[in-house]
């Protein structure tokens, strides 16, 4: 058994939490495309949570959309985390950004950020897998 994997700890039950939470507190439904439940060192998992609360409060401060959509997937070729809303307004204030790009930096990974005026943004946040140990 690989040492490292156990210390690794899955993401899905706390993104979930999450994702209730905001809905609740929101009013705006989330559409869970995909989650992952492999495992990732706790520093990536912290910190892919950090994003994803980032990228919703991000969401919430500046849109209002009727829907967002994120999808959290990991597999060989490391992870990828894309958030997706309908709204029509700015796609991310600049210091809620400026916090994702910066959080993606720190664990090697790195943001795009597709904004269609009027049709909504989806940002994605990748890290390769040999950022995970893999």
């Amino acid at each position: 058994m690989n040492e490292n994997r156990v210390s690794e700890r899955s993401l899905a039950p706390t993104a979930n939490a999450l994702f209730v939470a905001w809905t609740e507190r929101t009013g705006i439904a989330v559409e869970v495309w995909a989650l992952a439940d492999q495992a990732v060192p706790p520093k990536i998992a912290d910190g892919l949570l950090r994003a994803l609360a980032e990228a919703l409060a991000a969401i919430e401060e500046g849109v209002w959309p009727r829907a967002v959509a994120v999808a959290l997937t990991s597999g060989p070729r490391g992870v990828r985390l894309t958030v997706s809303h309908d709204g029509a307004g700015e796609p991310w204030p600049g210091s809620r950004l400026a916090v994702l790009h910066a959080t993606f930096l720190e664990l090697g990974g790195r943001v795009n950020v597709t904004y269609v005026p009027g049709g909504g943004t989806t940002l994605t946040g990748t890290i390769a897998a040999d950022r995970l140990g893999r």
